[in-house]
């Protein structure tokens, strides 16, 4: 198993979260941040050489929906749901500040 590489940002971030006990929030969450970093560099890093990632078919979408159509169509509704819920929840905060701004008669 090769090593991996902890240099520049997303490396400074891991030793920065290794100084904390694994069991508070401020080992792990550090952790999950330079992961998404390392996943952004990638991408980028794909940009950069001239090749557009296939995010879809990276993320295994295709076997998903052959082998656990359940489970996929289920965790679709929900994301559906969440957008749809934080939507209004936008939409109808910035209806209640239209509301707040028309001056009294």
């Amino acid at each position: 198993m090769q090593k991996k590489d902890a240099s520049g940002l997303r490396g400074m971030i891991r030793r920065f979260a290794h100084r904390y006990n694994e069991s508070s929030f401020g080992h792990w969450f550090p952790l999950i941040f330079a992961d998404r970093i390392n996943v952004a560099e990638g991408i980028l890093g794909d940009f950069s050489k001239g090749k557009v990632p296939n995010i879809l078919k990276e993320k295994g979408r295709k076997s998903a929906w052959k082998h656990n159509r359940r489970k996929f169509t289920t965790g679709i509704v929900v994301k559906a749901v969440i957008a749809a819920a934080v939507f209004a929840m936008i939409f109808a905060g910035q209806k209640q500040k239209k509301r707040k701004r028309r001056p009294a008669n």
